[in-house]
C-alpha cells in the first residue's frame, strides 16, 4: 500500500536533513545513488559520496520501534554490506539516526547489533529540531492501517479490561457498572467511536481500532479536566504504546534570553499544529 503524501513528504524532509548533518560532519557531499550489484540487481542508496567510498542508509523513525521497524533497519544493513563485499575497496558504511534512543539500540545484544559490530558498519545520529521532530512524530501516527473501515472487529480482552480499569478511575463504585455496560464488544475499523463521557472532571474517551502488522490495536485520545488529553495506543496483548499528545502548556525558564523565550513558545505551537492535524486525520475531533 502507498505511503500517503503528506506522511511520505515528512519522511524525505527529515531524511534530507539527517544527510546534511552527515554530509557536513563527513565534509563530503552525499547524494542518493541507485548502485548496481554484479547479478544484475540494483539498490538504492540514500547517501553516497562521488567516489562511492561512502555510503549511508538513514532512519528518521522516531520514538520506540516495532518489529517492522527493526526489520527495516535489518535490511538497511543487508543492504550495505552487501555493496560493499562486491567493491574491489571496502567503502565506509553507515546508518544515520534522527534519535538517539532508535541509534542506541543498535548497540545493545541483538544479533543486529553484532551484525553492525563485526561488519564495522558507523552509527551517527543527527540532531534534528523540534519542529522537525513532531513533524516525523504525527507523520507516523498517519501511517496507513491495512483494515477497510467499516468492517466490525472484535475488541480483545486485555483491551476491554484496560478501558475496565479506567472506569475505576474516573466513576465512583455506583456508577461503574454503568460505565462498563457502556463498553463495546466490538468496533467498525478504522473508524473513531466515543467509548465513554462522564464520570469525575468530565472525562472523554474516543476510540479507534485498527490492524497494525496483524496486530489488534486501538488508538485512544482521552481527556479531562483534571490531566488533560492523553493520546496512546492499547495493544492486544494489553501493552501500550504512547502517541504524540497535544501539549496545555509549556514552561518559561527564569532568566531566559527572548530568543530562547520565542523559540519555546514557537516550539510549543508548531507541536500542537503537527498533533492536532494528525488527529484529525486520523478522524478525532
Amino acid at each position: 500500500m502507498p505511503t500517503p503524501p503528506s506522511q511520505a513528504g515528512e519522511q524525505q524532509n527529515a531524511e534530507k536533513l539527517v544527510i546534511e548533518q552527515v554530509a557536513a560532519a563527513l565534509g563530503t557531499a552525499l547524494r542518493p545513488r541507485r548502485l548496481h550489484l554484479l547479478a544484475g540487481a540494483y539498490v538504492d542508496v540514500d547517501g553516497v559520496s562521488d567516489d562511492e567510498g561512502i555510503l549511508v542508509e538513514v532512519f528518521a523513525h522516531q520514538g520506540a520501534l516495532k518489529g517492522g521497524q527493526r526489520h527495516k533497519i535489518a535490511t538497511d544493513v543487508l543492504k550495505l554490506i552487501t555493496v560493499a563485499r562486491e567493491r574491489a575497496q571496502a567503502p565506509r558504511l553507515i546508518l544515520a539516526f534522527a534519535d538517539p534512543t532508535v541509534a542506541d539500540w543498535t548497540a545493545g545484544k541483538s544479533w543486529l547489533a553484532a551484525a553492525v559490530a563485526t561488519w564495522g558498519v558507523e552509527v551517527m545520529t543527527a540532531e534534528l529540531d523540534e519542529s522537525a521532530r513532531a513533524g516525523l512524530r504525527a507523520a507516523q501516527v498517519r501511517q496507513v492501517m491495512v483494515n477497510p473501515p467499516d468492517d466490525e472487529v472484535q475488541l480483545p480482552g486485555a483491551v476491554r479490561e484496560f478501558l475496565i480499569e479506567l472506569t475505576h478511575r474516573f466513576w465512583s463504585p455506583e456508577q461503574q457498572a454503568m460505565a462498563v455496560g457502556l463498553l463495546p464488544a466490538s468496533m467498525p475499523a478504522g473508524k473513531v467511536t466515543r467509548l465513554l463521557a462522564g464520570g469525575s472532571f468530565g472525562y472523554l474517551l474516543d476510540g479507534r481500532l485498527d490492524l497494525i502488522d496483524g496486530r489488534v490495536c486501538l488508538e485512544v485520545l482521552e481527556d479531562n479536566r483534571m490531566s488533560g488529553p492523553s493520546h496512546y495506543r492499547i495493544w492486544e496483548d494489553g501493552t501500550t504504546e504512547e502517541l504524540p499528545t497535544p501539549s496545555t502548556a509549556y514552561v518559561l525558564p527564569d532568566g531566559g534570553t527572548p530568543e530562547q523565550l520565542k523559540r519555546i513558545e514557537a516550539e510549543y505551537y508548531d507541536h500542537n499544529r503537527a498533533v492536532g492535524q494528525a488527529l484529525k486525520e486520523r478522524g478525532f475531533r
